[in-house]
């Protein structure tokens, strides 16, 4: 659309996008990251999450594709080289919505199959937000590309949220890949995965690396991911299902999903198929994964958090593939419980308080001691309730 057709129309002229440089192409996609892109009503986000599911499902079932007509057709290498270009890659972090945006069609993983799920979270969780409440959503389960000398499995988490957006979850097992197999659930899957390998995961990588910085903030405050392969959880767990805000955010470092043994049988016997074909049948109600979260980097061992459960078939289909799934943009925060646990044998709070405020400021890069030592406050006030609620509880 022309700058003078905008204008005509009541926006702000605006020059055509071909013609910016690639500084000004990304302010030019951050500014017009949340056009109207699509059919959802304009009272979408104010509805509850169950009513959310009904519509997005409707549209998902509506059109399905059928075992004789799924898609198969591939981006050129031209539109696939999209991807390395930051203007594309930074809406993937500020675009607001469940569906696609505008003028940024999903090159990679873009056939997949999507089902109805439920987060059945285990009683008395030390995590805040979804993690605690528990939430319904759907989860969506592709491949990079249909390419099956290279399977490269991805899955996306989207939780609904009563009144508020939806949170989101990017996760994979690695991004070089499983060869020739195309059982989905060989192997557990994580928000963070290891460094790519191979010559082309680490040019994705490297792409990836350099679109951070152009999100808004600064590079010193924790608005931005660590890397592309390190996606946190803050923003999932600051935030119920029910769109309540949480007044003390605690987040896991990372979740590992587990894929169940039967899942694994039941993808087995499909052989060489197609992937949605295989994952068209596992019957609802089955419990996909097991989620285990582990509080900090130094938690090998992670704790039984919940587990994710079909409450549909899986369905493949044109709108399943439009749905859109927000990468996490903020960057983990060792909140105040987290850091409790962490120096539990090391810190004495009426001895070690300096040690507190130095831990503070190393897990909050660019606070200043007053920072630090206001939150020591806070942590000293709230020890005996908020602290010790999330070990006893």
């Amino acid at each position: 659309m022309s700058a003078l057709h905008l204008a005509h129309q009541g926006h702000e002229a605006v020059p055509e996008a071909e013609h910016l440089s690639m500084l000004e192409k990304v302010k030019h996609a951050i500014a017009h990251i949340n056009e109207p892109v699509d059919t959802l009503p304009a009272d979408y986000e104010s509805r509850t999450a169950q009513q959310k599911m009904d519509y997005l499902w409707n549209k998902v079932e509506e059109h399905p594709y059928t075992a004789a007509n799924l898609p198969t057709a591939s981006e050129s290498v031209l539109d696939s080289a999209k991807v390395l270009l930051p203007p594309f890659i930074v809406k993937a972090f500020l675009h607001v919505s469940d569906t696609m945006p505008k003028d940024r069609p999903k090159i990679l993983h873009g056939y997949g199959s999507v089902a109805k799920i439920d987060f059945d979270v285990y009683p008395k969780p030390h995590f805040s937000g979804v993690f605690r409440s528990g939430a319904k959503g759907f989860i969506r389960l592709s491949i990079l590309r249909l390419d099956y000398t290279k399977v490269l499995p991805g899955c996306g988490l989207k939780f609904l949220i009563d009144g508020q957006p939806s949170q989101n979850i990017l996760l994979m097992h690695g991004v070089d890949g499983q060869g020739t197999d195309r059982n989905l659930f060989r192997h557990t899957i994580s928000n963070l995965f290891p460094d790519p390998t191979d010559i082309t995961g680490k040019l994705a990588n490297a792409a990836f690396s350099a679109a951070l910085p152009l999100l808004p903030g600064h590079a010193d405050d924790l608005n931005r991911p660590e890397k592309g392969n390190n996606l946190g959880l803050y923003e999932q767990a600051s935030v119920n299902a029910f769109g309540h805000r949480e007044d003390q955010v605690v987040a896991p470092w990372k979740i590992v999903l587990h894929p169940q043994p039967d899942v694994q049988a039941n993808q087995d016997a499909h052989g060489d198929g197609d992937f949605r074909l295989a994952l068209a049948a596992i019957p609802e109600g089955t419990v996909l994964y097991e989620v285990v979260a582990h509080r900090t980097p130094d938690d090998v061992a992670g704790e039984p958090l919940g587990r994710i459960v079909t409450r549909s078939k899986f369905v493949s289909s044109k709108f399943g593939d439009e749905l859109y799934f927000r990468h996490a943009r903020h960057h983990h925060r060792t909140t105040p419980f987290n850091l409790y646990v962490a120096h539990l044998t090391l810190l004495n709070f009426s001895r070690s308080p300096l040690l507190l405020i130095a831990g503070y400021q190393a897990a909050y890069p660019g606070w200043r001691i007053r920072s630090a030592t206001c939150e020591l406050l806070k942590t000293l006030v709230n020890s005996g309730t908020a602290c010790v609620h999330g070990i006893i509880s």
